[in-house]
């Protein structure tokens, strides 16, 4: 991530944490200047888990289960925003070309989100299923996102109409016999 407030890697995740007996899952965010020494960053937020992390010039987004999405400028100083919806969170993107953020997450979820990260809004897939992943298609100006139960959905720019595009072939298993004459 390279922003104005920080150079460098950060790692976002679900841990646990040890709290008199019990083991309690908490967040977890790491940062580093080179890849190879790593320092946690105290972060007490949330026990959710993060799934993905983006970022651009000015801000890192991460995302994750029951609709998180934090943002940070320095990797060490996250705040809440407010998601319009109820699912968990899986992917999220910066795209550069049409200076958006774009979230994919369960029950065919899908959010754009401005270059700073504070304002998401909720945009129609037609689809209930998990949706895992999103790419920016630079050579056909186009979003493509997968999913489970064979999804892929495709935008243009605008990000708002998604439509089905095809689904994945699945062969029929084949079975063969061998034996004596």
């Amino acid at each position: 991530a390279t922003t104005a407030g920080f150079t460098g890697f950060i790692a976002i995740g679900l841990g646990q944490q040890l709290i008199g007996s019990n083991a309690v899952n908490v967040a977890i965010i790491y940062t580093s200047l080179d890849a190879y020494n790593w320092t946690q960053v105290s972060f007490t937020a949330t026990s959710l888990g993060f799934n993905s992390i983006a970022s651009n010039s000015q801000t890192i987004v991460a995302v994750g289960d029951d609709r998180i999405i934090y943002t940070s400028f320095n990797g060490t100083t996250w705040f809440a925003q407010s998601s319009t919806v109820a699912s968990k969170l899986n992917n999220i993107i910066w795209d550069s070309y049409n200076n958006r953020f774009v979230v994919v997450g369960n029950n065919g979820t899908i959010l754009t989100g401005t270059n700073n990260g504070i304002t998401w809004t909720s945009q129609t897939s037609g689809v209930a299923s998990t949706l895992e992943s999103v790419v920016w298609n630079n050579t056909a100006l186009q979003y493509v996102v997968v999913g489970l139960n064979n999804t892929i959905l495709i935008s243009d720019a605008n990000a708002i109409t998604w439509t089905v595009s095809a689904t994945f072939e699945i062969p029929p298993d084949v079975y063969t016999i061998q034996g004596d004459d």
